[in-house]
């Protein structure tokens, strides 16, 4: 451990001195007073209500010197937003809790990663769309970054990331880079990053296996487990602004990965006619290689009123997996060769109508072709797929401060795999929400309602009758109903508050199931009943202090999740929270605490699971050099659970099978140590400085 963090600290001395040494050499207006780093130390630290524009559909923020004080890119930018959350540990942004965020570039879809590490000095409006329907129906939140059209410049990074438990049982390195050039005309970028990891687990696993001739057991008696993951991730896109309403992208991705897990561990085998017990060692080895090629072209243009969007991506991806087991004297091994072809395409538009309505209307699509190989018996499976979505809105606004929209959507699936068996599914839905702001526009609030209606696939009608143990035989439902989906969200934040709700309710949800008819085991589908509740509160503000400031993040969660199937119900409930202390100051640098409690449990009809559990506290202590080109953080996290970080337990019942199982890597990631730097290169600026009128208009 001592030598590895050595050899870390060594290889980044020469870019201190190298960094240092061309601070030096800078031009006196490479870094303009209004830094591209950091802004300046202002008095307060206010977002002043007259900054957010609350329009039809979403939320038009105007960045202000105000918001973009303390922050260095984009994600510390946006994580000052009501909803959305910056994690210094991780510098990753979530909303209300969740990751499942879109971001966009002037209207093109970005990386992520990308997007959040760029110098947000080059933007000047942040348009968020909550709750999004259409095109971006499966993410909660749409951040959309507008450039400044007059901008020149480029901005590179190079980030290290080291991760280690004292204890050696984790090792992680991922370097990541990439390159932007901005003008005028033309934005263009690349990235590459790596990612290895190695992983020893020494876990406690019991688990009992029973039907009517056998019964296993597994115990603590060796358990232990290696993994390593080798991922190469690379990209290139270009941005070819045509005119000041028209844009063209182009870009292309390849990743290479290969996972390796190899387990160990003894199981006791008992055969119940015969009176006889044995114990057996199991060795696996697991092996999978992933190629990925994608190619996309992006179009986002106004013609006439229209604001139109496009794109066609088509992508392939191969993989190869090797798995081998083995038990004291038998052996067997299996080889799967896979290649996916994936051809998709959107088309959108949007229109005003009046002063009051906005219209918008898209089509998706999606062609699969999956060839699945077996090596051994040399058989290929051929499976090809297709899926269309239409949908539209309309938006109107009623009163300045409260709008409001309706939308549907209809989407048709067909399937069609080997031996001939084909599959059709039809799903059609509403959608409306209301949008309110008030209080010089400090209190904001909206109401979203979806509903889905889907008829049952017809594999799940007529499902190839099959033997199980000589006891279980599987068939299809002709009965089944349509599945009703019901979604409800609310949120409401007023200044440093929030709080955000959900609730989904399927009313026929499908699910397969057991049931016993004239002594027979039959394993079938039907419909129940399944809903679940989610509730999010949170504070965030922040404290001027003389050249410093005091951040504060609290959030908490609770979330209930309920089943019924006939007279059986179940039912399961987690609650988490996490408070952060940020003191930010000019010279010392960035020092956090956080605290975290993350419970995550699940449910079925069959089972019971509690798949993730994890609490303790976290210290971040993070410095910039070099005019705020260099980053140096260091992590240190902390359970507190006695260690606990990932729990399992899970049990299947059925008339003829029992299954408990229960894991515990109990022992492992006692801590976890986390050293990142990152090194900056950038310089940018207007060619023609626009008015305040000017970028209003934009």
């Amino acid at each position: 451990m001592k030598k590895i963090l050595f050899s870390i600290f060594s290889s980044l001395l020469p870019l201190v001195v190298a960094a240092q040494s061309n601070e030096q050499s800078q031009q006196a207006d490479s870094i303009p007073n209004d830094s591209i780093w950091r802004s300046e130390v202002l008095d307060s630290v206010v977002v002043k209500g007259s900054k957010v524009v609350h329009d039809m559909d979403k939320d038009v923020w105007t960045i202000t010197d105000e918001m973009r004080h303390g922050t260095y890119d984009t994600n510390e930018l946006v994580g000052k937003i009501p909803g959305f959350f910056y994690n210094r540990s991780s510098r990753s942004l979530t909303y209300m809790g969740r990751d499942n965020i879109r971001f966009l570039i002037n209207g093109i879809e970005k990386e992520a990663d990308f997007v959040g590490m760029l110098v947000n000095k080059r933007f000047h409006k942040i348009e968020i769309t909550q709750h999004p329907t259409g095109r971006y129906q499966d993410y909660d939140v749409v951040v959309n970054l507008i450039s400044r059209n007059e901008w020149l410049g480029y901005e590179g990074i190079a980030r290290g990331t080291f991760s280690a438990a004292p204890s050696g049982d984790t090792n992680e390195t991922a370097p990541y880079s990439f390159f932007s050039f901005t003008s005028p005309h033309i934005d263009a970028s690349a990235n590459y990053s790596f990612k290895h990891n190695d992983e020893w687990k020494n876990v406690r696993i019991a688990m009992t296996e029973q039907n009517l001739l056998r019964y296993n057991t597994l115990e603590d008696k060796i358990s232990s487990e290696y993994s390593q993951k080798n991922i190469h991730y690379a990209w290139a896109d270009a941005d070819y602004r045509i005119n000041k309403k028209q844009i063209v992208s182009f870009k292309y991705s390849f990743v290479v990965q290969d996972n390796n897990m190899n387990s160990r561990y003894q199981m006791e085998k008992s055969n119940i006619p015969q009176n006889t017990s044995q114990v057996v060692e199991r060795n696996s080895r697991d092996d999978v290689q992933k190629r990925y090629h994608a190619f996309s072209v992006y179009y986002r243009g106004e013609f006439k009123g229209w604001n139109l969007y496009s794109n066609i991506t088509y992508s392939r991806q191969h993989d190869f997996r090797y798995y081998n087991f083995s038990e004291q004297n038998y052996q067997t091994s299996t080889n799967t060769d896979n290649t996916y072809n994936v051809l998709q395409y959107n088309a959108d538009a949007n229109i005003n109508v009046g002063k009051s309505n906005r219209l918008n209307f898209g089509l998706q699509g999606l062609y699969r072709n999956l060839t699945d190989g077996l090596s051994e018996n040399r058989q290929e499976i051929s499976y090809n797929s297709m899926h269309h979505r239409f949908y539209g809105k309309l938006s109107h606004r009623f009163t300045p401060n409260i709008s409001g929209s309706v939308g549907g959507v209809a989407e048709y699936s067909h399937t069609h795999s080997f031996g001939g068996l084909k599959d059709r599914q039809f799903l059609w839905g509403g959608n409306a929400q209301l949008r309110l702001s008030a209080m010089n526009n400090k209190l904001s609030a909206s109401m979203n309602y979806r509903y889905q209606l889907s008829y049952p696939t017809l594999v799940q009608l007529s499902t190839v009758r099959r033997t199980l143990d000589s006891l279980t035989v599987s068939s299809g439902n002709s009965g089944l109903k349509h599945t009703a989906n019901h979604y409800i969200s609310a949120d409401i934040s007023y200044s440093k508050f929030g709080l955000w709700a959900f609730l989904n309710h399927d009313a026929n949800h499908i699910e397969p199931v057991y049931k016993t008819t004239d002594g027979m085991i039959w394993q079938t589908y039907d419909n129940m009943r399944n809903s679940s509740l989610f509730l999010m509160a949170f504070y965030k503000d922040q404290i001027q202090l003389k050249n410093a400031a005091l951040t504060i993040d609290l959030d908490a969660e609770y979330n209930t999740t309920a089943l019924k199937y006939g007279s059986e119900r179940k039912s399961v409930s987690w609650f988490g929270t996490s408070c952060g202390l940020t003191y930010q100051h000019d010279k010392l640098g960035d020092l956090t605490m956080v605290y975290w409690f993350q419970p995550r449990k699940g449910i079925t009809l069959q089972s019971t699971s509690y798949v993730y559990n994890k609490d303790g506290v976290e210290l971040v202590y993070a410095k910039r050099f070099c005019k705020n080109k260099l980053l140096l953080q260091i992590n240190y996290q902390l359970p507190l659970k006695w260690a606990a970080d990932y729990q399992s337990y899970s049990n299947t019942y059925t008339p003829a099978y029992t299954r408990e199982y229960s894991y515990d890597s109990f022992s492992t990631k006692k801590n976890m140590l986390n050293i990142l730097v990152i090194y900056r290169l950038a310089h940018g600026r207007e060619v023609r400085k626009l008015t305040n009128q000017q970028a209003t208009a934009e």
